[in-house]
């Protein structure tokens, strides 16, 4: 849900971008790991599962990006707010296309009671 943003919001700088590691584990990776570290936020991104062979088991390769906990729960917010903020602006667009449709309304029921 949320790692996609974060991804998207990591890769925006260079020095970010250098800082992703390529790892492989046997147990399926979560796309955000808040549990595993006090200090860390783990963001996932390529996550794809190798079949193995007879030399090795199967097993989860990805892309890995360790965000210290504070920045994570910054763009988390800063997410959060981004949603609001395009659903109050939605509900605003809503808003005035109501408010078109009982314009149009009024407008008709006047016509009517003024018998043009």
């Amino acid at each position: 849900m949320l790692a996609a943003a974060h991804i998207k919001m990591a890769e925006k700088t260079e020095e970010v971008r250098e800082m992703w590691v390529h790892v492989e584990s046997t147990d399926k990776p979560t796309e955000v790991d808040d549990a595993s570290s006090r200090d860390y936020v783990y963001v996932r991104r390529n996550i794809t599962h190798v079949t193995g062979d007879s030399e090795r088991p199967d097993h989860w390769e990805y892309d890995e990006l360790s965000v210290p906990r504070e920045s994570f729960e910054l763009w988390e917010q800063q997410e959060v707010n981004s949603s609001a903020i395009a659903e109050v602006a939605s509900m605003g667009a809503e808003s005035l296309d109501m408010v078109d449709v009982l314009s149009q309304a009024v407008e008709e029921l006047a016509s009517i009671i003024g018998g043009e």
